[in-house]
């Protein structure tokens, strides 16, 4: 009977009529599904410039569902709905804004639409406003800003949101103080949501709290038998570490250490393909003497105990052993010192690993060149 009403209503023009009308055949509300007669009604809504019709057509466009893709269309539908007042407009047209999809990229106009959507209650607004913020070095009111968007996001049940929410408490420091229990509690609750990410990092937290039960060896105050290279790098830098190389892309990350470990110049961290850590390696530089190699054992062994002593003239190691299973070596040759921190485990499979990636990296270059003759 609603729809009987509804559809003379919409006949005559009545905007917010064909909107509800859409929005029926699009979900299957009171009638059968029907997506040709959702555009139909939903385009006769957006003409009267009904703003969520608008916001809706354009992700039927945006998505091609329906009727081809086409993002510039979609662009523009998504701006006519932010102008119109749509909170879910302004957030989408925020999104294309900002990833240069369908319109010219701009962010400072992107973050201007977010705001808007934001402060009418759009948790996904705030959610992404809050991302955008934390780019890059974010300032102390920029970092109390994303916290507060993603608090009130997070109040509206945005996964998302609840996750990097958790990020915020797990790593503490600046705007808010440590809290892992509330950071589980936020990504348990992202994860019941269907949040992959949070299921996935809340599983490796879990994980990583039951080996550092039994970890002894730590770089940074990190258990590197538990550490992966998200916490190592974090815990690098804010011990003074400065990045030379920190990419994703890259077995070892790498870091001028002059801050960090007298007499050392750089400090090297490899990792797994999965991004946990299998070696750290001072690098003491050229030149180094047995004083270098004294100071050093003497800082190492009140922390881990005496070593097991090989020297000869030209070489002398210091090795401990750990119950965590982590392998420290000194090691001075006649050009270099090193001290090394290994997981045997993990570095005999990081080893596997570059060695697989270097064969695969020679088998294009040879498909490469043999175009050439």
């Amino acid at each position: 009977a609603a729809l009987q009403q509804l559809e003379p209503r919409a006949a005559k023009g009545d905007v917010d009529a064909a909107a509800l009308l859409g929005l029926c055949y699009q979900r299957g509300i009171g009638v059968s599904k029907d997506a040709t007669k959702a555009l139909a009604y939903f385009e006769r809504a957006a003409a009267g410039q009904e703003a969520e019709s608008l916001n809706v057509l354009g992700d039927l466009y945006y998505e091609g569902d329906g009727v081809a893709k086409d993002l510039a269309k979609a662009a523009d539908l998504y701006r006519r709905s932010a102008e119109g007042g749509s909170s879910s407009g302004q957030s989408n047209y925020a999104y294309v804004l900002e990833r240069g999809e369908g319109v010219k990229a701009d962010g400072a106009a992107a973050r201007g639409f977010y705001r808007q959507a934001a402060e009418r209650g759009s948790p996904n607004a705030q959610h992404n406003l809050a991302l955008l913020l934390m780019e890059g070095t974010p300032t102390a009111a920029q970092a109390r800003d994303a916290l507060d968007l993603l608090t009130r996001a997070a109040h509206q049940n945005d996964a998302g949101a609840m996750f990097n929410l958790a990020q915020f408490y797990a790593q503490g420091g600046g705007v808010v103080a440590k809290d892992v229990p509330r950071a589980k509690e936020l990504a348990a609750r992202s994860a019941e949501l269907g949040h992959e990410r949070a299921k996935t990092w809340l599983s490796k937290l879990l994980e990583r709290e039951k080996c550092e039960g039994g970890a002894e060896t730590k770089l940074f105050d990190v258990a590197v038998s538990c550490a992966d290279r998200e916490a190592l790098r974090r815990a690098i830098v804010t011990s003074g570490g400065k990045a030379q190389r920190e990419d994703d892309r890259y077995w070892y990350d790498v870091y001028d250490s002059k801050g960090l470990l007298v007499d050392s110049v750089k400090l090297s961290v490899g990792y797994t393909t999965a991004g946990d850590f299998a070696t750290a390696q001072y690098d003491f530089g050229e030149g180094v003497g047995n004083d270098e190699l004294d100071r050093t054992i003497e800082l190492l062994v009140p922390k881990y105990g005496m070593p097991k002593l090989t020297k000869t003239v030209e070489h002398n190691l210091a090795k401990w052993t750990r119950r965590d299973g982590i392998v420290i070596e000194l090691e001075r040759t006649p050009s270099n010192m090193y001290l090394r921190y290994v997981h045997p485990k993990r570095f005999k499979l990081l080893e596997q690993e570059m060695a697989a990636d270097k064969g695969e990296q020679r088998r294009r270059e040879i498909a490469k060149q043999s175009r050439a003759f």
